[in-house]
C-alpha cells in the first residue's frame, strides 16, 4: 500500500513546489538542491520518490512515477 498524506492540500502545494523546481532545473542534483532551499528533500522508495521535509523527516507526498517510453 503506498503512502497516502494525511493533508491534501498541503500535499498539493508541495507538489506544485516540486514540479516548478523540477521543470527550472537543469539536472537532478540542481533539482534536489533547489528543494533543499525550499526544505525538501527526495527520497527514493521502491513505490516511488517521496518528498520529505528536510528538518523533520515529515512525510509530504509522492511524486508519480513516470511512464515508461
Amino acid at each position: 500500500m503506498g503512502y497516502q498524506p494525511t493533508d491534501m492540500a498541503q500535499a498539493a502545494e508541495v507538489f506544485a513546489v516540486v514540479m516548478r523546481e523540477r521543470a527550472m532545473s537543469l539536472s537532478d542534483r540542481e533539482w534536489k538542491h533547489r528543494l533543499l532551499g525550499h526544505g525538501y528533500k527526495l527520497d527514493e522508495t521502491g513505490e516511488g520518490t517521496l518528498v520529505r521535509s528536510a528538518a523533520r523527516g515529515e512525510r509530504l507526498c509522492m511524486l508519480p512515477v513516470p511512464a515508461e517510453a
